[in-house]
């Protein structure tokens, strides 16, 4: 196998996974909108409280108890507003990926580096968190792949002029 084939292989897997992420946040957010937030802060707080009884120093069992405590309505629209869009949008971009629709890829490119970007100055101005930097290391691969796949369709086609 080339590894051109192997290459390609990996991008639709990739491919499928950011399209897999964007229904999960789109589901997420949909939650997010339909349910209560008293009722949300209950099942939060359960859940918390039950890790908390195992392990009272468990770092994401606080994490959820102070972001219980702290969550205003607000915040829960927002946030769900942007899972649902940010879920859409990668469902959009990645079916056209899939599809390997040129307007696809540069949009998807300028998203990406929008995205490392503003997760980098996070990381560096504001708040260092090893999560971010595990998704900050993931976008960046995709960028990457998404960039050489551009480039070897560009590249074919280029050629197949005439």
């Amino acid at each position: 196998m080339r590894p051109s084939k192997r290459f390609h292989r990996l991008f639709l897997v990739v491919v499928i996974v950011k399209a897999f992420d964007g229904a999960v946040q789109i589901i997420a957010g949909t939650i997010l909108l339909l349910i209560k937030k008293t009722t949300l802060d209950a099942v939060l707080a359960i859940i918390a409280q039950r890790e908390l009884s195992e392990d009272p120093g468990d770092f994401f069992a606080n994490l959820i108890l102070t972001v219980v405590h702290h969550l205003q309505l607000s915040t829960k629209y927002f946030v769900a507003l942007f899972l649902l869009g940010h879920g859409i949008l990668k469902l959009i971009l990645a079916w056209n990926l899939h599809r390997e629709v040129h307007w696809a890829f540069p949009i998807s490119l300028s998203i990406l580096g929008l995205f490392i970007t503003t997760q980098t100055a996070r990381l560096a101005f504001v708040h260092f968190s090893w999560p971010l930097t595990l998704f900050t290391a993931m976008d960046i691969l995709v960028f990457w792949g998404v960039l050489m796949e551009y480039l070897a369709i560009r590249s074919v086609e280029q050629r197949m002029q005439p």
